[in-house]
């Protein structure tokens, strides 16, 4: 057996290690040491958490001392080992407890290098990710559906022409919309024929109009089939491209212009639009302020005037993506610097392109957008990075950019729905609805950025550990929720005295207060709640439980709701941003514990969570 024992551990492919309960290695062979840069002799006697990237220590020793507890016989994970030369090198690491070796069992380990698989995998993610925000974000209308014709996909372009949501377009037929496209009875035989000529693999083009919540447009409309491999026919891409200039509402939109004028000014935005031929460009007045450039009577320019702006380092990059622009239809999305006087400023310039029947390229439009400040800022985080390397100043950062960057736009967004108001007095019933919709979702967007501000704090500040009694932070409690336990008439029972424990009381108080509430707020229409509060000591750990009646979680969420800003129900069913339990979850993994759940749908829910009893004396992941 030691014959063949030596043969597998000297295996050439696989990484093998023997590992004491201390978690020291005693005994390592050459492929585990070539993997890490390290010789037999260096990495024997090294506790497997030198060598392990700082992400990866808390799960792989939670594993391992539920192995020598027995509580598993064995465990697999992917993870980062950091080699002699400072590198991360992903493996898949087997682990399994083995024979004893002078009266202790021995931890045997396989390390399988796949760090080429994780970097196609990484990539794969990227791929999708960089799709789906090319899908979302182009300016032309696209979509999918199946080939019977009922929508599958819309991208944002769509809705926000249309002022409807995905869900209200998805899974009908095109001709099944009303107001989608133009359909009196001749127009709708024309689209389900269509539909029809695509399904057998046709590609079909045509113009006709579409009406949005605002405006009537002509569009090059076309059916696009996509095929698998045998040559069938799977699903159609339904696209449009607006190709006439909008209606004159010059006088109706002239209160409106000025507001989104000033609008571009406080947002540091600007839009243009390009007639390739005769080289006539127009810009919006943001984009002139931009630009410090004084408005043209007429506020058309040459292509060349731009051009003139560009940083000399960045000029024939931005003269290629012109070029390939207008030659090849490519869309224009750059960003390059633009020296104004003495200055230099970072701008982010997109356009799409809108073509003729014959495919050439007519006109360019889009929008720039003054990004120097953020530029600035991103400067100055490289430099603050590389003094402090910490995680917790980002999330500063972030929680700094959240609280102005993103409430900044709200309020503006909310200042000059106000003020329209005052521009157009009284409206139609229809635009009344649309600026209490943008009201409502300014306010949710508002709330969203609130609780992620306290999602972050809980990682910008370090613990207060602390013997705090919780029964006093209980009563502290209930006093704060004063309000929802007298109109729900909530009942609260706590079946022992709450222990005095080492803890931080702030992040405790959020735990106790996120579990009740929710306690509260899921109750059944037909009971009042019952809320039961238990606890226990047992090997160095107090389990807390906290049970309700309310309408209990399908098991197949319970790990869903501890995603940040998952919601199981409608907003109209119950409030809230789905941030509460990401709270628990958060507090009870700094205070090194566990949180979990058990609960059927109807029958209530109980969640159980776990805090060390000295918890001082914990290492990370213990």
């Amino acid at each position: 057996m030691d014959i063949i024992f030596d043969q597998i551990f000297n295996n050439p492919v696989i990484g093998i290690a023997l590992v004491n309960h201390d978690g020291k290695i005693t005994r390592v062979n050459k492929t585990f040491c070539d993997l890490l840069g390290y010789s037999i002799t260096e990495m024997t006697g090294i506790n497997f958490v030198e060598i392990t990237h700082s992400e990866d220590i808390d799960k792989d020793l939670q594993l391992f001392e539920k192995l020598k507890r027995g509580e598993i016989n064995q465990y697999k994970l992917n993870k980062r080992y950091i080699t002699k030369a400072g590198d991360n090198t992903w493996v898949e690491l087997s682990v399994f407890m083995g024979e004893e070796v002078e009266g202790q069992e021995t931890v045997i380990s396989f390390v399988k290098n796949i760090s080429e698989a994780k970097k196609l995998q990484d990539e794969l993610k990227s791929h999708k990710a960089r799709f789906q925000a090319i899908f979302d974000n182009t300016f032309q209308f696209i979509g999918l559906m199946n080939t019977d014709g009922s929508l599958l996909e819309v991208n944002e372009a769509i809705t926000q022409f249309y002022g409807r949501t995905r869900e209200e377009l998805i899974g009908k037929k095109l001709w099944e919309i009303s107001g989608l496209l133009d359909l009196n009875e001749k127009e709708r035989n024309k689209v389900i024929s269509s539909v029809q000529l695509a399904a057998k693999g046709k590609f079909v083009r045509y113009d006709t109009k579409v009406t949005g919540a605002l405006i009537t447009e002509m569009v090059d409309f076309s059916i696009r089939p996509i095929l698998n491999d045998s040559g069938e026919v799977i699903l159609l891409i339904p696209e449009g491209r607006i190709i006439t200039e909008r209606y004159n509402l010059q006088r109706q939109l002239e209160s409106k212009t000025r507001l989104l004028e000033t609008t571009e000014q406080l947002s540091s935005v600007g839009s243009w639009e390009w007639l390739v031929q005769p080289d006539q460009l127009y810009w919006s007045i943001g984009t002139y302020d931009m630009f410090e450039k004084k408005p043209l009577d007429n506020r058309y320019l040459v292509v060349q005037n731009y051009v003139e702006y560009v940083h000399e380092d960045d000029l024939e990059r931005i003269l290629k993506a012109i070029e390939n622009t207008v030659n090849n239809g490519v869309d224009f999305n750059v960003e390059h610097r633009i020296r104004v006087g003495d200055n230099v400023k970072h701008i982010h310039v997109k356009g799409e392109c809108v073509f003729d029947k014959s495919g050439r390229v007519i006109i360019v439009r889009g929008a720039v957008r003054n990004h120097t400040s953020e530029i600035q800022i991103q400067e100055s985080l490289m430099l603050y990075n590389e003094l402090l390397e910490k995680k917790n100043d980002e999330l500063k950062q972030f929680a700094y950019v959240a609280s102005h960057d993103l409430q900044e736009p709200l309020r503006t967004i909310t200042s000059f729905i106000q003020l329209l108001r005052m521009e157009i007095g009284d409206v139609e019933d229809n635009i009344e609805k649309y600026l209490e919709i943008i009201e409502k979702g300014a306010g949710r967007m508002k709330s969203l950025i609130s609780d992620l501000l306290s999602y972050s704090r809980l990682e910008n500040h370090d613990l207060a550990i602390e013997m705090n009694d919780l029964n006093v932070m209980f009563k502290e409690l209930e006093q704060d929720l004063t309000t929802s336990i007298s109109e729900s008439k909530a009942n609260i029972t706590i079946k022992n005295k709450l222990p005095t424990i080492e803890c931080d009381l702030r992040r405790m108080n959020i735990l106790f207060q996120n579990l009740i509430s929710n306690a509260i707020k899921f109750k059944k229409p037909d009971c009042l709640p019952e809320i039961q509060v238990d606890w226990r000591l047992n090997n160095g750990f107090y389990t807390f439980t906290v049970t309700d009646n309310g309408i209990g979680i399908d098991p197949e969420y319970f790990e869903a709701v501890f995603d940040p800003f998952r919601r199981l129900h409608a907003r109209a069913q119950y409030e809230g941003n789905g941030i509460g339990l990401a709270l628990c979850e958060r507090v009870i993994k700094q205070h090194s514990g566990e949180i979990w759940l058990s609960s059927e749908k109807d029958m209530g829910t109980a969640f159980h969570f776990t805090i060390p009893q000295n918890i001082m004396n914990v290492s990370p992941g213990a």
